[in-house]
């Protein structure tokens, strides 16, 4: 060489071409890598073939969580929800389950509870929105047993809130000493405040008062009309009433008294005839109330005495006709028969054929007849028939009774 030159150099394993060859490199890096990765997929192994070791023995108590999380509350709440050996309570911030079969089933043992469901300081425990369209909020089948039962502790309460197309809340409440039986179900309704139920539309107005305080028609005030027998200075239980104006044009409102004798209206301020009547008593044609508040008025009436027939060894048979509205019907015919044919009374022939009476305005008739056992033979059985403008009204065949008087029954 013209120019001599001096350098240092070092013989090595690689060829030459090798020096610096970046895919050379890239792939000896990738074969470290891979031996670490087998050494974490081995440690990966272990643990599962630890935890199906557990589930195939149902011991999963056996399992050392602590050796997959270093975190022991982690550690813990995961063996809670496995099976309840954490000791601790498995905290989780949402589940979804998505299922083509039952999705989620809980049972308790030893007699707690499957599923506790508490809510926050003022927010509800649990809430359940329907479909966006028309699905139901919640729905209950049962096949057998109780599709819903609610027991409910002293001093507890449970809220039901039905809103109808937004205008209706109702709230039901257990008072404190509510045992969840039939009587305390029957206490929330009839003694809540009438406060509770102020909404238009409602009953609320009436809660405040006894049931059977409430009367038939739709007049502003409560008027009651007491039924009393003038002859022995009591009062008369299952009188029909009527309320019409003074003109008897308009029937305003009817009723029938209690055990007590009473019957209650809702009458407006005005003056009305109120028409009493029941089987057995006579009462005045009419009486005339004036109601210009909250008031009680009196009808009086006696018990009715049908007389005696002429001949003592007769039976007085009597009745009262009545329409559907309680009216009495007037002129109608009432007759009695030997359907068997002529017969005896003693020495005497009584013929078969028909003997009969009309009813009066208060629709009241009387047949004076031979009692059946009077007759040959004994028992025989006299054919009723009642007749009106209408048609037939009964025919029906009867046995007169040995009494002085009898009303007729079937």
């Amino acid at each position: 060489l013209r120019t001599p030159t001096t350098t240092w150099f070092q013989i090595t394993g690689w060829e030459l071409d090798d020096m610096g060859d970046s895919c050379a490199l890239a792939a000896r890096a990738a074969e470290q890598a891979n031996d670490s990765l087998l050494t974490v997929l081995d440690s990966l192994y272990a643990v599962l073939d630890t935890l199906q070791a557990g589930f195939g023995s149902q011991a999963m108590h056996d399992v050392n969580m602590a050796q997959i999380s270093g975190d022991a509350s982690a550690a813990n709440s995961f063996e809670a929800m496995l099976d309840g050996t954490g000791g601790g309570a498995l905290t989780l911030s949402k589940i979804k389950v998505i299922s083509v079969d039952t999705g989620i089933v809980v049972r308790g043992l030893s007699g707690a509870p499957g599923v506790f469901i508490q809510g926050g300081s003022s927010g509800r425990g649990v809430a359940i929105l329907g479909g966006a369209s028309s699905g139901d909020a919640f729905s209950l089948s049962a096949v057998n047993g109780d599709g819903l039962s609610i027991t409910g502790a002293g001093g507890g309460h449970y809220d039901i809130d039905a809103d109808l197309h937004g205008s209706v809340d109702t709230v039901l409440k257990m008072p404190a000493s509510g045992s969840g039986d039939s009587a305390s179900i029957a206490s929330w309704v009839w003694n809540t405040p009438s406060v509770n139920h102020a909404i238009d539309g409602t009953f609320g107005k009436y809660l405040d008062s006894e049931i059977s305080g409430l009367g038939a028609g739709s007049g502003m005030y409560s008027f009651i009309v007491v039924a009393y027998d003038s002859a022995d200075a009591q009062v008369v239980p299952g009188v029909s009433l009527a309320v019409r104006n003074c003109a008897q044009t308009a029937l305003v409102a009817v009723g029938r008294t209690d055990v007590n004798g009473r019957a209650a209206f809702n009458l407006d301020a005005d003056s009305f005839t109120v028409v009493a009547g029941t089987c057995g008593y006579i009462f005045d044609p009419y009486d005339t109330v004036c109601v210009t508040g909250p008031g009680e008025d009196t009808v009086y009436g006696y018990a009715f005495d049908p007389g005696a027939p002429a001949d003592p060894e007769r039976c007085r048979v009597y009745g009262f006709l009545y329409d559907l509205k309680g009216a009495a019907l007037a002129g109608y015919e009432i007759s009695a028969h030997l359907p068997q044919g002529v017969t005896r009374s003693g020495g005497r022939v009584i013929s078969p054929f028909t003997v009969s009476a009309a009813s009066d305005t208060s629709g009241y008739f009387y047949l004076d007849l031979i009692p059946s056992d009077s007759l040959v033979p004994a028992g025989t059985l006299y054919e009723f028939n009642i007749n009106g403008e209408d048609g037939i009204v009964l025919r029906q065949r009867l046995k007169v009774p040995a009494q002085p008087d009898w009303r007729l029954v079937w």
